[in-house]
């Protein structure tokens, strides 16, 4: 054998030799391996018998955490369970280390917590406590008796068959602002609205869903765009039959929609409804609507219809009859409407805010009446026990 070729097989040797020394070093340099960005594809396990040493040991710990996920668990309930932990950890792998106690009191038993790798690899992500998501509602009953003094837009003769255990009422007040109460408002059975007020973009305060929507005869030429951006299951719309009497106009459009939103049911108040509605406010006040020119919200209509839906009814951001009189003054007033642009709700109420033919005072008292008899809980604001 020549020079030559002892000298080819002298390199050779050398490359294989400096080759498995880079590997090694490579795999078991912490330094090395972070320092030209390499990330094994393994836990690296520690067992931390005192929770102090995250503190007393921390360039060791940090360092490690950004090149690997570490799990820290704490001590066990004895020293000795620790020891049998540790023993079999190391026994099982060798890439696992024992971080030694160095204070051997026994502390609280603690649960695992997992520290990932952080984007820039030199923080550990905290756990976070995640709110639990509300109960899936039950489907309502859309199968009970029929109730007459709701009409079937597309055919008078049919009415409205419908059921629910629990009821949410969204106001249509500024009160529900910043309440975060969406969850809870989807968790009912049925979720009943009025008028135009949107759900887009306020989700977190007035919910999702919406199972039935009360609207006036004016909001009825307005409610499609409601329609078209969330699916609303049923619309009810009030008014007298000058409007929605068989080839009024309001009744016209109402047809249209329902032909044009074939999913959802549209139904409108009989006409008896609407004298029997003039007859309770006469019998709950002494005073006749007409003679008084009273005009009811849709809130009261929207109750109305609830009292013979819903078994229990949760009433969201509706305030008491004393609530403007008795309000601190430093609690801020809100706004009539949690949407838009709208004067300020005590200003509406005891009409510093503009002309108006409701008396909303009047109907909060009736309502605190209603609760009594028909299972309605007010909150955000709660009202005082008096009321229930």
């Amino acid at each position: 054998m020549g020079w030559i070729q002892i000298f080819s097989v002298f390199k050779v040797v050398v490359a294989f030799g400096l080759i498995l020394l880079l590997s090694y070093t490579l795999y078991f340099s912490d330094n090395l391996r972070h320092a030209i960005g390499i990330r094994p594809y393994f836990i690296r396990l520690y067992l931390v018998n005192d929770s102090s040493e995250i503190t007393k040991r921390p360039e060791q710990l940090l360092r490690t955490v950004s090149v690997n996920p570490i799990l820290l668990l704490g001590n066990e309930t004895n020293a000795a369970s620790t020891n049998i932990s540790s023993n079999k950890t190391s026994s099982r792998n060798s890439t696992a280390r024992t971080v030694p106690s160095r204070s051997p009191q026994k502390l609280p038993t603690r649960s695992p917590m997992l520290l990932r790798n952080s984007t820039s690899g030199s923080q550990a992500k905290k756990n976070t406590t995640s709110t639990p998501a509300p109960p899936i509602p039950q489907p309502y009953d859309q199968h009970a008796e029929p109730l007459p003094s709701f009409e079937n837009i597309r055919n008078l003769k049919q009415h409205l068959r419908m059921h629910c255990r629990t009821c949410a009422f969204v106001s249509s007040s500024g009160q529900v602002l910043n309440r975060h109460a969406g969850p809870h408002i989807d968790s009912h059975e049925c979720v009943f609205r009025t008028n135009t007020a949107p759900v887009k973009r306020y989700e977190r305060d007035v919910g999702r869903r919406t199972t039935v929507r009360v609207t006036n005869f004016h909001a009825i030429r307005t409610i499609e765009g409601l329609i078209r951006s969330a699916h609303i299951d049923k619309v009810v719309v009030w008014g007298p039959d000058v409007v929605l009497g068989p080839g009024k106009p309001v009744l016209k459009v109402a047809q249209n929609l329902a032909r044009k939103f074939p999913k959802t049911e549209f139904y409108k108040f009989s006409s008896k409804a609407m004298v029997d509605v003039d007859v309770e406010f006469k019998k709950e006040t002494g005073m006749d609507r007409r003679g008084s020119k009273t005009d009811l919200s849709t809130g009261w209509f929207a109750l109305t219809l609830m009292r013979q839906v819903c078994d229990s009814t949760t009433i969201f951001g509706m305030v008491y009859d004393g609530y403007c009189a008795t309000r601190n003054a430093s609690v801020p007033d809100v706004p009539y409407h949690y949407y838009g642009k709208s004067a300020l709700e005590c200003s509406m109420y005891t009409g510093k805010g503009g002309k108006t033919k409701h008396k909303f005072v009047q109907e909060k008292t009736i309502f605190g009446r209603w609760a009594k008899n028909y299972n309605f809980t007010f909150v955000h604001p709660e009202w005082p026990p008096i009321q229930r």
